[in-house]
Order: structure tokens, then C-alpha cells, then sequence
């Protein structure tokens, strides 16, 4: 574990919506809303999503090229981590999930998610093939835009260390380890541990929670990890409570969980250097 804690928020997700927490921000007006206030928090990774004007899951690389000009723009989250999804959660193409990786450098993402194979979520699948991830990671490499490496199985693990041989993976290695799936690593320290084993030793790890997984996530996270990742694509509510929470709820409560543990919170630049990112605007 490094000094700098990494506060990672997911701020929209391909399936939150409105409908069930009309905090999930859709536009980007809403998310850059949402993400000075997690800077302010302690945050400094953003993972995001766009949606169309339906609300629904897309990835229209003109709408990322729209938020990400809007975070740069903004003084207050200039120098935040830009992480962009490259779901494939609703069936889309290679093509559409590689393209916000061909922005224009200036709105082009510093990271981007790489999910390393296939799994079930409670309420589907999420289909990653082989050559597909390998199509992404070489699309990640040509851009100069570096994995965020999604882990919900040590599957995933192994299968990191093949992509590493082939040389597709280069280090840092920013690892999210998401826990409570239905059909994955438990939030517990049996498994926390398995895959801190397992994982590369210079890997950079941070730990997520799906729905109620996320507080015992966070505390697993604060004991053995060097971040978190906290966010209304991950859960609705605040670890123990029932009332719903936004994106700046969670932020702050995960950085006062840091605070209590004795973790001292990362700075966007911070970050930069230990990602391997230029520096920001």
C-alpha cells in the first residue's frame, strides 16, 4: 500500500437510473455537478457513462467528448482522472465500445475500463469474448489511453497475467476489484485475499461493492487496498441507511471513512503521477 488513498467514483453506470434514485445524473451538467462536489469530498478518479436523451446507456462518443471537454474546462475537476467505459452491458459493438478511445487528445480519456471475460449479473450477462478484450487493449495501447482493469473473478486474474505476457497490459496496473456479485468475489477476507495474492505485486488495487457489498468493501478496502470505489453505479444508499444518496453523499463518506482509518486521501495529481497520466489542464 502507497500513501496517496485513491477515491474512485462511479458516477452514472450503465443500468442505475432515475427512476429508482433521481440523483443518478444523466447529462453532463449533472455529472460534472456531481464530480466537482466528489473533487471537493477527496475524490480523484472519475469513472464514467453517458447516456442519450432517452436516459438510456450509450456510447456515443460525441457525448464523452462533450463531458470530458466540460471537466477540463472546469478548474475544479481539470486535473481529475477522466476514466471512460467501454461497456459492452447492452450489446453494443467492438466498434462503438472502442470509439471514444479515437477522440481528439484533448478530449480524449486518461484511462479506460477493461473488463477481463464475460460474467452474470443478477439481471443478465455481460459479454466480454477473448478477442474482444484483446481488441480493447490494443485500442487502449495505439491511443496512449491506460486500463482501468475490471476484476470480478480470479478468472479475471488470470487471464490479466496473459494479457500482460502478450504484452497487450502495460504497468501501472490499475486494478478495480468489484465485490457481491452474484456470480463473483464476495466481500469478505477470504476472497480479498485470494486475489491480492494473485494479482500482480506492483498492481495499484482498489476495491468496489455492489448494492449492499459496498460498506464491507469499503472497510476491506481501508484495511488491505490502496482505493476505494464508491458510487450510485455501484448502490443507491449509504452503507447501513436506508434513505437513497447521491454521488457527493457517497464521496464524502468514504472519504471520512479514510479520514477515520488513518488513510490519507490522494490528490488528482497525485494520482496522475502514480497511474502513469500526464498532468492535467
Amino acid at each position: 500500500m502507497k500513501k496517496g488513498f485513491l477515491l474512485n467514483v462511479a458516477f452514472t453506470g450503465a443500468v442505475s437510473d432515475k427512476a429508482r434514485n433521481p440523483a443518478v445524473p444523466y447529462t453532463t451538467a449533472e455529472i460534472v455537478a456531481d464530480s466537482r462536489a466528489a473533487v471537493a469530498a477527496g475524490a480523484s478518479v472519475g469513472h464514467f457513462h453517458v447516456r442519450d436523451n432517452a436516459g438510456r446507456a450509450c456510447n456515443d462518443p460525441a457525448r464523452y467528448a462533450d463531458l470530458f471537454a466540460a471537466l477540463r474546462d472546469c478548474p475544479d475537476t481539470a486535473e481529475m482522472v477522466i476514466v471512460a467505459s467501454t461497456s459492452g452491458r447492452h450489446g453494443q459493438t467492438l466498434e462503438e465500445r472502442a470509439a471514444v478511445l479515437s477522440l481528439p487528445p484533448e478530449v480524449r480519456p486518461d484511462m479506460a475500463s477493461l473488463t477481463l471475460s464475460s460474467l452474470n449479473f443478477a439481471g443478465g450477462p455481460s459479454i466480454n469474448g477473448p478477442d474482444t478484450i484483446r481488441a480493447l487493449a490494443r485500442s487502449m495501447l495505439k491511443a496512449g489511453v491506460r486500463p482501468e482493469l475490471e476484476v470480478f473473478d480470479l478468472g479475471m486474474v488470470a487471464f490479466l497475467h496473459r494479457l500482460i505476457d502478450e504484452g497487450l497490459v502495460e504497468p501501472p496496473y490499475y486494478v478495480n476489484v468489484i465485490l457481491g456479485n452474484v456470480a463473483g468475489l464476495q466481500a469478505d477476507p477470504l476472497s480479498v485475499g485470494a486475489v491480492l495474492a494473485n494479482l500482480p505485486q506492483d498492481a495499484i488495487v482498489s476495491l468496489g461493492g455492489i448494492g449492499s457489498a459496498q460498506g464491507k468493501a469499503h472497510l476491506l478496502a481501508l484495511a488491505a487496498t490502496d482505493g476505494l470505489r464508491t458510487g450510485v453505479e455501484d448502490n443507491f444508499r449509504l452503507p447501513g441507511q436506508n434513505a437513497l444518496a447521491s454521488n457527493p453523499d457517497m464521496a464524502n463518506f468514504a472519504a471520512t471513512l479514510a479520514r477515520l482509518a488513518g488513510r490519507t486521501l490522494a490528490t488528482p495529481a497525485e494520482a496522475r503521477r502514480r497511474l502513469g497520466l500526464a498532468n492535467g489542464n
